[in-house]
């Protein structure tokens, strides 16, 4: 398979914004609006692929979480835990409520067009990072290490609602899903408890979504690497230079695919020529999907966002 320039993160730039006619906030509100931005990450800047949304506070909200509603340079976040959070017992309801009909047209309108063509990432929020939204991060924290035995029914409760929601995505026109899961990090979290509480909650996912499955977590998953590549799901994306594309190779080999990792700073401060020097370096040591380590950072130059591309594409012209 030959490497691509993809990005199942955040791809929104003022660039497509100005372009498009599609901007912050209202994006996040109106699924037409998102599936024309979403779009200019391969019309305007030539990433082979969509993803919506472009927050992470979808199933959060619908849940009762209180969110800081975005500006122009800036997505939805959450400033208040949901107060009572209980699995659905009516799921198809539940997707009824807040902005998960948004996303669903987005997607539609995306599958209409590209069905079969390129890859449309449905966002899914991983069960650590959807369960620090709804309880709070601190006291899942607290929980895994005061009161355990509390804490993996809440992972594996979300993880099954996820599930669920993810096939819907699939069902409206997404064909691979992201799990995007930025707190399951080594940065925060012990192997030891990663095994415990996340791998079972990664283990429904990977039985009950019938797509594949890309896994993107923050930080340093240097000592994680070998229980991510158990997973079995199809991708594994990471956060350079913390996390090296030699040493994830040297891992997980061949069982994942790898996506990353140009940094961030790069992609908003660096030059073109800096760029591509970078990418070229990312793919003789094997990376596969070439992206920026964390979202595209929305002040990027498209010069640079092109940089990217244009340099995948002469290393597949001379391989």
């Amino acid at each position: 398979m030959r490497p691509v320039c993809s990005s199942p993160l955040s791809t929104v730039t003022d660039d497509q914004m100005k372009i498009t006619g599609a901007f912050f906030p209202e994006v996040h509100r109106d699924g037409y609006l998102m599936y024309k931005l979403a779009e200019a990450a391969y019309s305007v800047m030539g990433l082979e692929g969509f993803r919506v949304p472009f927050d992470l506070c979808i199933e959060a909200e619908a849940f009762g979480c209180v969110l800081k509603p975005g500006d122009a340079e800036s997505p939805p976040s959450i400033i208040v835990p949901a107060t009572d959070f209980k699995f659905p017992e009516d799921i198809k309801a539940t997707l009824k409520k807040g902005r998960f009909p948004v996303i669903f047209k987005a997607l539609s309108e995306l599958r209409r067009k590209y069905d079969k063509l390129l890859p449309i990432y449905g966002g899914v929020v991983g069960p650590m990072t959807l369960a620090g939204h709804l309880y709070g991060p601190n006291n899942i924290l607290r929980l895994m290490i005061k009161d355990p035995d509390k804490l993996l029914p809440i992972f594996l409760s979300v993880a099954e609602f996820s599930s669920y929601y993810a096939n819907r995505l699939i069902k409206e026109g997404a064909n691979v899903i992201f799990i995007i899961d930025p707190t399951a990090s080594g940065s925060m979290i012990s192997p030891k408890h990663f095994e415990k509480f996340i791998m079972p909650a990664y283990q429904i996912l990977r039985e009950k979504i019938r797509d594949p499955i890309i896994l993107h977590i923050c930080g340093d998953t240097n000592m994680l690497l070998s229980l991510i590549a158990d997973t079995g799901f199809e991708a594994f994306t990471f956060e350079g230079p913390t996390v090296t594309v030699k040493k994830a190779k040297e891992i997980i080999g061949d069982r994942m695919a790898l996506g990353g990792n140009i940094p961030i700073d790069l992609m908003l401060l660096g030059k073109p020529s800096e760029i591509k020097k970078q990418v070229f370096m990312a793919l003789k040591d094997g990376i596969d999907i070439v992206m920026t380590a964390c979202g595209i950072p929305i002040h990027s130059p498209m010069e640079n966002v092109k940089a990217m591309v244009e340099a995948v594409k002469e290393f597949n012209e001379v391989t």
